[in-house]
């Protein structure tokens, strides 16, 4: 593997579709409400925007780093000495590669170090330089279990970093088949206050559909919704909801939301892919960006 550039580099612009074939005017464009944090929101909206929907970003959500890091900085320094590097998301990767930046560190004796990921996140350690030799599609704790059951993981060490709600079902896994893991949390999802009040406005302009991307933006949404006084009926009524992943849609139905559509992979293109099809399947989706 190679050294940490300083700064991730660009991202794959977004591409432009065949204008003819969506609407024109953002009255007859379905509405969509992007739940994400607002710095990830910009490439699917306008992924969106091409694909013919009118996106309208309510990030109800932040993502936050921890303010002590000294645990992932004491694995990274030691990371000659794991065997697997399991990143379970996008967030984790970036934290991730800028501790990595700012130690100075490379990975030049970690060449045996194995990085699993899904798109996304191998999309951004791409970005920095750095290859996963999985990619998971779609990712889940199941698939990284899946993946890891032909090796033998008695006695090798794993570094989990992972948002501070995650699951822990890999990392608990992995300990009862052997392995020494490290799972330390490095971010955390935080509700934004302003939320309340856009989902209020959002709700008299009857949006067509709502897209979660995390279970923690699933929470995020349905205690805006509460706080403003609303019931998530009322926005699923008119609404067609679309989760990322089998995760996020559990979350959603343990609150009791109701789920159209189960993006086929933990991309934000299969999001856009599984709108367009129930909206205007004769519409191809127009990819993402690099950046998840």
């Amino acid at each position: 593997m190679t050294a940490v550039s300083a700064a991730p580099h660009s991202h794959t612009s977004v591409a432009t579709p065949d204008v003819s074939a969506v609407p024109t005017t953002p009255a007859m464009r379905p509405r969509v409400i992007v739940t994400r944090p607002l710095a990830q929101s910009a490439d699917l909206c306008a992924c969106l925007r091409a694909s013919g929907f009118d996106p309208v970003a309510i990030p109800t959500i932040a993502i936050k780093p921890l303010p002590d890091l000294s645990a992932l900085d004491t694995a990274l320094v030691q990371l000659y000495s794991f065997t697997y590097l399991i990143v379970p998301s996008a967030n984790a990767a970036r934290i991730v590669a800028a501790r990595l930046t700012a130690l100075a560190l490379t990975l030049a004796a970690s060449s045996h170090l194995h990085i699993i990921a899904g798109p996304a996140t191998a999309a951004v350690f791409a970005s920095y330089g750095l290859t996963a030799g999985t990619v998971l599609s779609p990712f889940s704790a199941e698939a990284v279990l899946d993946a890891l059951a032909a090796h033998p993981v008695a006695g090798t060490r794993v570094l989990l970093p992972r948002a501070k709600e995650g699951r822990d079902t890999t990392g608990a896994v992995l300990r009862e088949r052997g392995a020494i893991v490290e799972e330390i949390p490095v971010y955390r999802s935080i509700p934004i206050n302003e939320s309340p009040e856009l989902v209020r406005e959002m709700c008299a302009a009857r949006p067509t559909a709502v897209t979660f991307f995390s279970p923690s933006a699933v929470r995020g949404f349905d205690a805006a919704l509460r706080t403003a006084g609303l019931a998530p009926d009322l926005v699923e009524r008119p609404s067609f909801v679309v989760c990322l992943g089998a995760t996020t849609a559990a979350e959603a139905h343990r609150l009791g939301w109701r789920v159209d559509a189960v993006a086929s992979d933990t991309t934000a293109a299969a999001v856009v892919e599984s709108l367009a099809g129930h909206f205007c399947p004769a519409v191809p989706a127009v990819s993402v960006g690099a950046r998840p």
